[in-house]
């Protein structure tokens, strides 16, 4: 009895981590959201603090996307090397075969213009291995019946070599050219390095100051998108689930297809019943969504795109963190590690949302059904 327990235990156990290890969790606690003392740092910062504050934030984030597109171009000519070199090996390879090839055929052509009863003969002691041997004799009986073939096959040969030193010389020229890209980008990156730096310096007695806040702010912006990831995922997913009632869609039949209209209510009632979303606030305006967190002192702006006919994907257009400005570079570090999407594959089906259009506090669009 004790044995069969012990083997329950083990089975138990044995199910346990292989449902941890082939089926991993996503799991998100409610996010620690930054000290009273950050937050007081950063909202205490008068507008010219913020002006400069942007701009240092604005290199500061330039330089580093830079620094990871060095790396992966630096990744990339690598691999763009060691296939050129794994092709120029084939095609040294396929050039001496072909040598060896055409060196034997002009032998066995010779023997094959003399003929006699010597041939045979010849053909056996002048052979190096007995690979040769078969070749030449393979090669002298195909001679007898379709010299035509043999010919072409040799052409052909000739030919793919020629297509793969093409290849070989396209992949140099690309290499070349990622060379030429990657000085520029390190060009510009010690560029933005020297002017971040005069910047600093410009700044005198300031200089120290405004380090200390940027770092500050740096900070926070690390910490922003760990939460801002768990947000994005924590949304996604209660869409997803299907949260949103059918009976809240206002539905109407046009000439267009299907109309429908899902008001900006609905979904903050949904993020308020969310430990994680509670403080995330949506708003609609006319062709623009507007994203706000409040405790994050997070603001964005955009707009919705469609994406398999299902989802509709946020994309950002601008905003704010403190009352910095964000650029382009900033918000696509933010929405690296998740996006904002509300998949309606559960209220619509297998339908496709044909168009969409957002108003004034409310989503419209035309569902094309699919029966």
């Amino acid at each position: 009895m004790h044995n069969i327990e012990k083997i329950q235990i083990y089975i138990i156990s044995f199910l346990i981590m292989f449902i941890f290890i082939n089926f991993p969790l996503r799991i998100y606690a409610v996010p620690a959201f930054p000290s009273g003392s950050t937050q007081q740092k950063l909202q205490g910062i008068s507008q010219e603090e913020k002006d400069i504050l942007e701009d240092l934030f604005s290199l500061s984030n330039e330089i580093k996307m830079m620094e990871q597109e060095e790396k992966k171009l630096t990744l990339e000519i690598n691999e763009f090397k060691k296939e050129a070199e794994k092709l120029e090996s084939a095609i040294l390879k396929e050039e001496k075969e072909y040598e060896i090839m055409l060196n034997s055929l002009s032998e066995v052509l010779k023997v094959y213009q003399r003929k006699g009863p010597g041939s045979f003969i010849e053909i056996i002691l002048n052979s190096d291995s007995l690979d040769t041997m078969l070749w030449k004799l393979g090669t002298l009986r195909d001679l007898s019946r379709n010299t035509g073939n043999l010919l072409n096959t040799l052409k052909e040969s000739r030919e793919k070599l020629g297509a793969k030193k093409a290849v070989l010389d396209e992949t140099l020229r690309n290499t070349e050219g990622m060379y030429i890209n990657l000085k520029e980008s390190l060009d510009n990156k010690l560029l933005l390095k020297g002017n971040l730096e005069s910047y600093l310096l410009s700044l005198n007695e300031e200089r120290e100051h405004y380090e200390e806040q940027l770092e500050t702010f740096e900070n926070s912006w690390q910490e922003l998108k760990i939460m801002f990831s768990g947000i994005a995922y924590e949304f996604s997913r209660i869409i997803e689930e299907g949260r949103i009632p059918f009976d809240d869609i206002e539905v109407k039949l046009t000439l267009s297809g299907i109309e429908g209209i899902i008001e900006e209510e609905i979904f903050n009632d949904i993020a308020k019943e969310d430990d994680i979303l509670s403080l995330m606030q949506l708003t609609f305006k006319n062709d623009r969504v507007e994203v706000y967190v409040q405790q994050l002192n997070l603001m964005l702006w955009g707009t919705f795109e469609v994406i398999n006919g299902n989802t509709l994907n946020f994309k950002a257009q601008g905003g704010s963190f403190y009352g910095v400005a964000l650029d382009s570079n900033a918000l696509e570090d933010l929405f690296k590690e998740g996006q904002i999407s509300l998949n309606l594959e559960p209220l619509i089906g297998k339908s496709r949302v044909q168009s969409l259009k957002i108003n004034d506090g409310h989503l419209k669009f035309i569902i094309k059904p699919v029966f």
